[in-house]
């Protein structure tokens, strides 16, 4: 909320909802944790961290993509470093291939 209390989400709730093919539920805390803002990032942790990985950060293969395996490998690895361990991303994938976007 916009005057610092904390919102109560259901992560649970919103994996079993959308269970299915090729679908990838990533939720920038787990559901114990606080997700981490500060003034200096100009956005959350995991947003910066997210438009960090997209900025071809995350491309580990150097191939122009960037797949859902490695975003997801970019994410559970900086979030927790950037908010010294505060916060850790849940993620949950269920794909059959594998997704991709361009690097920017």
């Amino acid at each position: 909320m916009a005057n610092g209390q904390a919102l109560v989400a259901d992560a649970k709730w919103l994996r079993t909802t959308l269970v299915g093919a090729n679908i990838a539920v990533l939720t920038s805390s787990s559901a114990d944790e606080l997700s981490r803002e500060d003034p200096q990032w100009g956005h959350g942790a995991f947003t910066t961290i997210v438009l960090e990985a997209l900025s071809s950060r995350a491309d580990a293969n150097r191939n122009g993509l960037i797949s859902i395996s490695e975003l997801t490998g970019y994410l559970t690895r900086h979030v927790p470093g950037l908010t010294n361990g505060a916060q850790h991303p849940d993620i949950k994938t269920n794909f059959d291939g594998d997704v991709f976007v361009a690097g920017l």
